[in-house]
């Protein structure tokens, strides 16, 4: 039967979909070739419908960009699509991220800056800090200007990375509403350059997240998905994060939500705080003092501060109160 353009535009999406279904060179042998067994029958049928397609795309190129806005999630939303040379099934664009984009409607080949989906490189998989956030979890991503950022979100989020040959790994986190951000090196060898004074437990337990418009560091799950918010830093930019102001404590009951919106109250939160005193003396008799941590808050009842005194390793609190 005829196919009409809501047909031929949902036809695009699937062929792209399928023929980027696996971009892992590892993947299961099994499962390669059932893949490949569907993807022949596909190539056959729109082998028979090419000329009714193309005709459908000249007259609506936006279906290129739906088509591939159904593999890779960042892709701009409008693109100004031509014919590739002598080509009547090759189309590209120039994207506004400052990427090229090619798409072909006879086989579903979708191209970034001339290079198709693929996997992460074996040397940002075996990065110490890669390791550390993300275990041995691999990515589909697409290759933009030198920085590789999945083609889809993951609970939400699009990641990057880059990884130059003589510095650090670079890894973003970018929301749906456009917030970024930053993984700090968390690795027994990095983290001291930025949290000396870090208790222990905060160190090497957590990733650390930068927001930059803020200088606020988001003290989270040691794994990449795992975004509760333990601790929020203010961090003080002028001696490069080498210390932290002000350290809240999220309670339990707010972990759980969106961020930004805990610390809009994050003020009247407790604060965890380097202190030393006869106290310390006394702690530090039935615990090392990296593991002890110093909390204060503000009494509802009078305008005095409130200390408590923190053992996690022993689920032991105790409170002081002069």
């Amino acid at each position: 039967g005829s196919l009409n353009d809501k047909d031929i535009n949902m036809a695009l999406k699937c062929l792209a979909i399928s023929k980027n279904l696996c971009v892992d060179d590892e993947a299961d042998t099994n499962l390669r070739r059932e893949l490949s067994a569907i993807e022949r029958r596909c190539d056959c049928v729109i082998a028979h419908r090419i000329g009714d397609m193309q005709e459908v795309v000249m007259r609506r190129l936006s279906f290129l960009t739906d088509a591939i806005g159904s593999v890779i999630s960042s892709v701009p939303n409008r693109l100004k699509w031509r014919l590739r040379g002598s080509s009547s099934s090759s189309f590209m664009a120039n994207g506004s991220d400052g990427c090229v984009y090619a798409i072909n409607v006879l086989t579903g080949t979708i191209l970034v800056n001339g290079l198709p989906p693929s996997s992460l490189p074996a040397d940002i998989l075996e990065h110490e800090l890669y390791r550390r956030t993300f275990g041995d979890r691999n990515f589909e991503v697409v290759s933009k200007n030198e920085i590789y950022e999945t083609v889809r979100r993951i609970g939400g989020f699009l990641y990057s990375f880059a990884l130059s040959h003589d510095g650090p790994l670079r890894v973003l986190e970018t929301s749906e509403v456009g917030d970024t951000l930053e993984l700090l090196d968390g690795t027994y060898n990095g983290i001291d350059a930025w949290a000396r004074e870090l208790p222990s437990r905060l160190k090497n337990m957590h990733s650390h997240w930068l927001y930059r418009k803020s200088n606020k560091i988001l003290c989270r799950g040691k794994l990449f998905y795992d975004r509760q918010v333990d601790f929020i830093i203010h961090a003080r930019v002028d001696r490069g994060y080498d210390y932290f102001a002000d350290c809240h404590v999220i309670p339990a009951f707010r972990r759980a939500e969106n961020w930004k919106k805990t610390d809009e109250s994050v003020t009247s939160f407790p604060r965890l705080v380097l202190h030393v005193s006869p106290l310390l003396t006394l702690f530090t008799k039935y615990e090392h003092p990296q593991f002890i941590h110093f909390i204060i808050s503000d009494d509802a009842e009078s305008s005095n501060l409130l200390l408590d005194v923190a053992l996690p390793r022993h689920s032991l609190t105790f409170s002081y109160r002069d």
